[in-house]
């Protein structure tokens, strides 16, 4: 749900070249699970959309009452 808005999220839809698209659970385990998504974005613009869809997931979980907890 959030990785469809991120390719709505004006700002940002200029460097998508495709909807983002989860492929699934990574790595699940006590500390946390890891998520997979593929967006495909034009060059050299890959980290600042990377950025924007942690930023907005990491939102979306705290704002649902998931605790995030830094690493490190």
């Amino acid at each position: 749900e959030e990785c469809a808005r991120l390719g709505e999220d004006f700002t940002l839809r200029q460097h998508i070249l495709e909807k983002p698209e989860v492929l699934g659970i990574e790595n699940f385990s006590a500390v946390g699970i890891v998520v997979r998504i593929s967006v495909r974005t034009h060059p050299l613009k890959q980290a600042g959309v990377a950025r924007e869809l942690r930023r907005q997931l990491r939102n979306k979980l705290v704002s649902e009452g998931i605790e995030i907890k830094p690493t490190g």
